[in-house]
């Protein structure tokens, strides 16, 4: 049973989401920054190389 809103966390689609954010997490595939305008510097430099490589990987073909 689940609370009144909260049904769209339970469909396939969410949960199959949820499992791959955990397999990123345990994977060591995530990025931790001290704030916003880090990330921002971050995301403009994996843009930037991703635009430069061709190949849609980005830097070190990780995900972000």
């Amino acid at each position: 049973m689940t609370r009144g809103g909260q049904e769209w966390f339970w469909s396939e689609d969410w949960q199959a989401g949820e499992r791959e954010a955990q397999a990123d997490l345990a994977g060591g595939r995530v990025r931790q920054f001290e704030n916003a305008e880090e990330a921002i510097r971050f995301l403009n430099r994996y843009c930037a190389s991703e635009d430069e490589s061709g190949d849609g990987a980005g830097p070190g073909k990780d995900r972000v």
